[in-house]
């Protein structure tokens, strides 16, 4: 490995034409039985590499889709769970606002029945001493008559006791 120089465009492995990585990878050699066993030759090292480097660069783009669709599908069923999770949120605020409302009327209901029988007995009451003041002013005014007759009655005597 001594001998290997980099090259010194680092893209030569990667941006290698396949016949040219064919021309490097069939280097003449006897081939053996333990053709296996032996050294690989310079040529085929870097063939190898650039095929792997192109295979890995393949692979990573072929990841980074599937982990881009992954994501997106991902994102859909979040977005999906996050709306129905809304939606059923909606449906029990909507459901505890009817139930509030449902209350909030029976109580005003209870309210507005208390004020019907509060009125109900005030207009009773104010019936009440109504005929009463009737009643009074009934007595005042034969009371007063009363005392009218009896003036009159006392001055008429008077005047009749004057002419004798």
């Amino acid at each position: 490995m001594a001998d290997y120089q980099r090259p010194r465009n680092e893209a030569y492995l990667t941006d290698t034409p396949i016949d040219e990585m064919m021309q490097i990878m069939t280097v003449l050699t006897p081939t053996t039985a333990d053709d296996f066993d032996l050294p690989a030759t310079r040529g085929f090292v870097r063939m190898e590499l650039a095929h792997l480097r192109i295979v890995m660069v393949a692979g990573f783009a072929s990841l980074r889709n599937d982990l881009r669709t992954d994501s997106k599908a991902d994102q859909a069923a979040l977005r999906a769970e996050l709306r129905a999770d809304h939606d059923s949120l909606r449906v029990e605020i909507k459901a505890d606002m009817n139930a509030l409302r449902g209350e909030l009327k029976a109580e005003i209901r209870a309210v507005d029945q208390r004020l019907t029988n509060v009125e109900r007995r005030l207009s009773a009451q104010l019936l009440d001493l109504t005929v009463a003041m009737e009643r009074s002013h009934r007595s005042l005014l034969r009371w007063f008559v009363s005392a009218q007759i009896a003036t009159i009655t006392v001055v008429a005597v008077l005047i009749s006791s004057l002419r004798i």
